[in-house]
């Protein structure tokens, strides 16, 4: 807002006109800077969202298994044939080995502390080989 001559010389006469102003502009700017934030910021904020995002992709996995033991997907339950052992073996043979593969593959190995891994593993693997 242009400021004219006539207003400004009124500022300057009367020091409660001019506060009066001040916390006018102040009022102004404080609103404009919390619209802009609104503006950058989506519905939820950053963090919040990736939270959001997690917790619909826990909740479609589980509704996918649902859905597979609700339409017998997996096979009719019988005294042979159980869909929860289908299910667990599934996991235990391709999934846990797949995730074990992509952690190991994303490691940084100058940091590890091999002195520790050495004071574990080592004495794991001859009780192994022993038994």
């Amino acid at each position: 807002m242009p400021q004219t001559a006539a207003r400004v010389w009124r500022l300057a006469r009367d020091p409660k006109a001019a506060r009066a102003a001040t916390t006018h502009q102040n009022k102004q700017r404080a609103r404009r800077e919390r619209n802009e934030r609104r503006r950058r910021s989506p519905i939820l904020g950053r963090r919040s969202s990736v939270v959001f995002y997690k917790l619909i992709a826990i909740f479609g996995v589980v509704s996918m298994g649902w859905g597979v033991g609700k339409l017998r997907w997996l096979g009719p339950r019988s005294a042979d044939a159980d869909p929860a052992r289908v299910l667990a073996n599934a996991a235990y043979c391709v999934f846990v080995p797949a995730l074990l593969f992509r952690t190991t593959a994303r490691i940084d190995i100058d940091p590890m502390p091999w002195d520790t891994l050495i004071a574990v593993f080592v004495p794991m693997l001859l009780m192994q080989i022993g038994v």
